[in-house]
């Protein structure tokens, strides 16, 4: 079986301090376990432009994998107290996430760098974390208030990008699993990937791909110190879904690893 990886840094388990406990080794090592042979490909962190590139360049050809995981979402669909102002412009500034070296497949190289970057993230105090949750939570009012009268740019911007993808997507639909928009601890960021997450799960039904939703989720013990990336046990939570929705299809059994 041919897989296609695209999605963030969960998929070299980001947040969880063992790599084999991430959702998406532990996966692979189920299809192995039920008699797949695998050929994995997976490029991480990636955008919805990025993949958008790698499709247009043929660098990838969706039409070569048997099944094919997208999780995407998160950077398109996100806002914090730094970033609030950009929920305003339609700026199309080119992030690094959408080129350059993460437009290569990940190998133990590149995993062992990235992962690095869990060790070098500032933690804030509690205090400081408390108050920004709640300037968080006025943020969200404000970028509420602001969609009832018109869209707010940056969404505006990225559904476009989410079009075009889905436009590529359509004619291998049935192999596609598309894992949603991860919940957040902060005001903002949930209220902005709660629209992007409708938004994306109304594609999915509208061309017949298999959704994942994860934006429900709201266990505080499944977050690591940033409220907006799992740790294992949330990525159990997402190995535990992706099997579920998975098992129809594949004919997976729940097996002890």
């Amino acid at each position: 079986m041919k897989v296609l990886m695209l999605g963030g840094c969960h998929t070299y388990a980001y947040g969880s301090e063992n790599i084999s406990k991430g959702y998406y080794q532990q996966f692979l090592r189920f299809l192995n376990l039920n008699g797949y042979e695998i050929e994995e490909i997976s490029y991480a962190p990636i955008s919805v432009r990025g993949v958008n590139r790698l499709f247009n360049q043929k660098n990838i050809i969706p039409n070569d994998y048997d099944l094919i995981i997208l999780q995407l979402g998160n950077y398109e669909f996100d806002s914090s107290i730094s970033n609030f102002h950009k929920l305003f412009t339609s700026e199309k500034k080119k992030n690094s996430i959408e080129g350059g070296e993460f437009n290569q497949p990940l190998n133990e190289q590149l995993i062992t760098k990235r992962r690095s970057w869990i060790k070098n993230e500032k933690i804030d105090t509690p205090t400081k974390s408390l108050l920004k949750r709640k300037f968080s939570s006025l943020l969200s009012v404000s970028a509420r208030i602001f969609r009832f009268f018109s869209e707010l740019p940056k969404i505006r911007i990225e559904k476009q990008y989410i079009e075009d993808l889905f436009d590529a997507l359509q004619i291998v639909s049935d192999k596609v699993i598309f894992i949603g928009v991860f919940p957040s601890t902060y005001g903002l960021r949930q209220y902005i990937r709660s629209v992007g997450n409708s938004y994306i799960k109304n594609k999915c039904e509208n061309v017949g791909i298999s959704y994942l939703e994860l934006i429900d989720i709201n266990d505080p013990s499944i977050w690591i110190h940033d409220g907006a990336h799992f740790n294992e046990g949330g990525h159990e939570i997402i190995l535990d879904r992706l099997l579920r929705l998975c098992g129809e299809k594949f004919q997976l059994k729940k097996l002890n690893m």
